[in-house]
């Protein structure tokens, strides 16, 4: 998603991504396929390191043709701009749709800001100092973060 939302060459040409994981080193499926990851694993798919033979078969149904790498190397190369107007989208996502993705670090600050907010009470307060350069993704957490605290009636 966050290749669809920011770089200019895949969302201006019809270049069509299909995610997948191959976690190589991984042998047990536990945590990656339970209930708390369904959705991600739903967009993209995540191949054990017994699942050679089903990646395999993934590649094969999703990439057609080879093009000895220039579509990678386009993706690469390709500039990055935001695609979605944070204006547009802040209504859509007060009304529980997914406008913007998080990963990593964003995530990780995320949930900690949101366990936070739900400990806290008139005797328990607390402070969060999340620190970025431009273009980390802060202003994407706050949103995500004022839009799951307002529908949580924590937003104070």
């Amino acid at each position: 998603m966050l290749i669809e939302d920011f770089n200019e060459i895949v969302r201006l040409d019809p270049i069509h991504l299909r995610p997948c994981a191959y976690l190589h080193n991984c042998e047990s499926g536990s945590v990656i396929h339970a209930p708390f990851y369904a959705e991600q694993t739903k967009a993209a798919p995540a191949f054990l390191k017994d699942d050679v033979l089903k990646l395999r078969t993934f590649i094969k149904v999703h990439v057609k043709y080879g093009d000895k790498g220039e579509t990678m190397y386009r993706i690469r190369d390709g500039k990055i701009r935001s695609s979605k107007s944070l204006a547009d989208h802040l209504a859509s996502m007060i009304q529980g749709n997914r406008e913007f993705y998080l990963i990593d670090e964003q995530k990780l600050v995320y949930e900690t800001a949101l366990a936070l907010a739900t400990a806290t009470n008139s005797e328990n307060k607390y402070v969060l100092i999340v620190n970025g350069g431009q273009g980390t993704g802060k202003t994407v957490v706050t949103i995500n973060l004022l839009v799951e605290l307002t529908n949580r009636d924590l937003a104070t």
